[in-house]
């Protein structure tokens, strides 16, 4: 018997069936604040049909007729679940996403940026311990005409050492988030008649390095059937290429993962992306890994930041679909378009560049620049 959720996720109507409960609970548990009742047929207003089979011999998943293979995926739930939001991100095109947390206070929005592991969940959790409310915590939704921000509550997500109440599941419940596990945000969702907000600023978190990798990580995952045919792809660049500049190598011997490492600035990402457009949907996923290790024992400083130098900043690591994901539907906006763009609707916005360090301190300056909320913990 099939199972069956429905959602509105900012005007996207999104069907999503399966063959079994896990199909469903791995995106519910991120989307069910846009859960919506089930209509009594299929209707114009659903944008998305998502089918996924997972307990087959041979699991799929299949959007608006458009059917991708699973078999011997190492995770299927994991690649249904990113297929999914890869083509939601793609249908937002009313709205610039943001790799960004949200918090709310007097109805103003303060957009929590920066690349991944310098503490924007942690910061955004802090910053609900004094009161704000909660918008997001990975996504933010800017819109492009209207220059608001729209509520994205989904679940937020930590890894184990950080301090997770008693609302934490095991992580062995949730095979898509990794070493991640999951704080319940309820009690701090905004009320409904509360879904935008307008921008009052922007915070960007760095390590005070250059925001310029040393190198430029790809791993790919390669279905079964074409992991020799990749190879040889692979060897051929190698040939061809200087070995400082590019170098690949398997995860792991028996799995499907490749790890693909060049540098920057040597003409090696059109390379890179031509390869996987030419695999296709033999390739079932490929993402740049950028992930800093900055110190937060160190004292914190905030500077401010002109809003077209934040722009640049926040553009590097914006939501889009997969690159390689053969249901997307591709940006066609240019790089420089999208800038001049993003330039225009934060213009006005209050930037900040915050060098993270112990959280006390950094609590204490953030204090300095927003207005925290009358009930404010300290």
């Amino acid at each position: 018997m099939a199972m069956r959720a429905c959602y509105n996720i900012l005007k996207t109507g999104l069907s999503l069936e399966s063959d079994c409960l896990e199909g469903i609970k791995w995106f519910d548990k991120d989307y069910k604040w846009f859960r919506t009742s089930l209509p009594s047929s299929f209707s114009e207003d659903v944008d998305l049909r998502i089918r996924v089979n997972l307990k087959e011999a041979a699991p799929f998943i299949r959007i608006n007729g458009k059917q991708l293979s699973l078999t011997h995926h190492p995770n299927p739930e994991k690649m249904a679940y990113q297929m999914m939001q890869w083509e939601l991100f793609a249908r937002m095109q009313d709205f610039f996403l943001l790799h960004a947390g949200v918090v709310v206070s007097n109805k103003d929005a303060w957009i929590i940026a920066g690349l991944p592991g310098m503490g924007k969940t942690t910061l955004v959790l802090e910053l609900l311990k004094a009161g704000f409310c909660f918008f997001s915590d990975e996504v933010c939704p800017f819109h492009r005409k209207t220059g608001r921000i729209y509520c994205f509550p989904r679940t937020v997500w930590v890894v184990p050492n950080q301090p997770v109440g008693e609302s934490a599941i095991p992580n062995h419940a949730w095979p898509i988030r990794g070493k991640k596990v999951p704080i319940e945000t309820e009690t701090m969702y905004p009320p409904r008649s509360l879904n935008t907000a307008v921008p009052r600023g922007l915070i960007y978190l760095d390590d005070a390095t250059e925001n310029i990798p040393s190198a430029v990580n790809i791993n790919v995952c390669v279905q079964p059937t074409s992991i020799d045919a990749f190879q040889a792809a692979l060897e051929n660049l190698r040939h061809h290429s200087d070995s400082r500049e590019f170098s690949f190598q398997r995860s792991r011997e028996a799995d499907v993962y490749w790890q693909i490492r060049y540098l920057p600035g040597t003409g090696w990402a059109g390379r890179i992306e031509n390869l996987l457009h030419g695999f296709g949907d033999r390739v079932w996923n490929a993402y740049r890994e950028v992930r800093k290790t900055p110190d937060f024992l160190r004292t914190p400083k905030l500077t401010r930041m002109n809003p077209d130098t934040a722009a640049m900043n926040v553009i590097q690591d914006m939501k889009f679909g997969s690159p390689v994901a053969p249901m997307q539907h591709h940006v066609t906006e240019s790089p420089g378009k999208l800038f001049m763009r993003l330039c225009m609707a934060m213009d006005g916005l209050s930037c900040y560049r915050l060098t993270v360090g112990r959280l006390s301190e950094t609590r204490q300056l953030l204090r300095s620049i927003i207005p925290f909320p009358g009930n404010l913990k300290t």
